[in-house]
């Protein structure tokens, strides 16, 4: 097969992203180029040796459409039982071989149907990567029996994939300081990353929460994709580092009206920033409805309430958020507080304070339709 990276089509994808700094197209393209790779190399190696007894699955990224240029590819083999694996050897290292030899970086795993539908404590991505999964080859029959426990499995256990997910995801963000605010922020990891993005949309799908309830994301969504575009196509490999360097350069591109560092991370910050308010929102919901006896020991610092504010799950609440904005001194009172406590605004009292902020600084801005490098509404 020849290399994904060489072909006219792989050039025409990365030209048509500088002409339109659009990601869309491009993950649309990559991924179905990618798509007919991986069946060549599973009709290639493993459909002769397992006909009727193997699925092949796109999972993660992969499995809900979204390869970046230089993206792993995340790719499941369903076999229904433990024991089915053992001959499995010589057509798995065949198959591995064409997809290595076409350049792509495949992270691939052997599951049986059993090992899907547990809850794996020390290794949850196991189980968040099979929310984004479709079929891409091999058997229906196995892949419908899967649906169907899996959907068992997450009824029963979608509570407690949440809270997982939220201590999982509060320990990321405890490595980036909890906060978005970085010189050179890794674009997909920091807080109001595209990963926040991603635990926005897994625990909508574990607690069926209705999706358009966050289609306020859609904008820097679209921001921070057409933003990896760019820095995979300017590296030439996975990297997602904003660095000084890059912010310099994409200020020098056609694909944004930006002509300024400065202004271009003004306007990134901007953007996850609704990321990250939506992310602690739903982070903070996840958590209320856990009530161990340990969440209510770490919950101490509630005794700093006053009549003002409310401290609860570790963020500073409003006890009448209407107040805000007719006593101005309630706003000194507030920071006051967070900056003696230590402790951060709930995002609903963020998102408050902000918007009563910049009304009455009158900054306010109206959508603007110049492409993905704009301000989120």
């Amino acid at each position: 097969m020849e290399k994904l990276h060489s072909v006219p089509a792989w050039e025409r994808i990365q030209r048509k992203f500088f002409e339109t700094g659009e990601a869309a197209p491009v993950l649309d393209a990559i991924t179905s180029l990618v798509d007919e790779l991986a069946l060549l190399a599973y009709q290639g190696s493993l459909a002769p040796a397992y006909p009727d007894s193997i699925s092949m699955l796109a999972v993660g990224g992969y499995g809900r459409r979204e390869l970046f240029p230089y993206s792993d590819i995340d790719i499941l083999l369903l076999m229904d039982g433990e024991s089915e694996t053992s001959g499995l050897k010589d057509a798995l290292s065949e198959f591995v071989r064409l997809l290595w030899d076409a350049g792509l970086r495949l992270s691939h795993s052997i599951r049986s149907i059993a090992e899907c539908t547990e809850l794996h404590e020390q290794n949850i991505e196991l189980n968040i990567s099979l929310l984004d999964r479709r079929l891409l080859s091999g058997s229906g029959e196995l892949y419908a029996k899967l649906e169907a426990k899996l959907a068992t499995f997450l009824e029963r256990h979608s509570q407690n994939l949440a809270q997982r997910l939220a201590r999982v995801t509060r320990a990321r963000h405890r490595k980036y300081q909890d906060t978005f605010y970085h010189l050179e922020p890794d674009i997909k990891e920091t807080p109001g990353g595209l990963r926040d993005l991603h635990l926005v949309a897994w625990l909508s799908q574990l607690r069926r929460s209705d999706p358009a309830a966050f289609a306020h994301l859609d904008a820097p969504a679209r921001f921070l994709n057409s933003l990896r575009c760019f820095l995979h196509y300017r590296a030439g490999r996975d990297q997602n580092m904003l660095t000084f360097e890059a912010q310099e350069d994409i200020a020098l591109e056609s694909i944004t009206p930006i002509h300024s560092p400065a202004e271009f991370m003004r306007e990134y910050f901007r953007n996850v920033r609704s990321i990250d308010s939506e992310a602690r929102r739903t982070l903070d919901s996840v958590e209320k409805s856990e009530s161990s006896l340990r969440d209510q020991f770490r919950d101490w610092r509630s005794r700093l309430s006053n009549s003002d504010f409310t401290v609860s799950r570790e963020r500073v609440f409003l006890r009448t958020p209407a107040q805000l904005e007719k006593d101005p001194g309630l706003a000194l009172r507030l920071f006051e507080f967070v900056a003696r406590h230590g402790i951060p605004l709930a995002a609903e009292t963020e998102r408050l304070w902000r918007s009563i902020a910049a009304y009455s600084r009158g900054t306010a801005k109206p959508s603007r339709n110049c492409g993905p490098f704009c301000a989120a509404s």
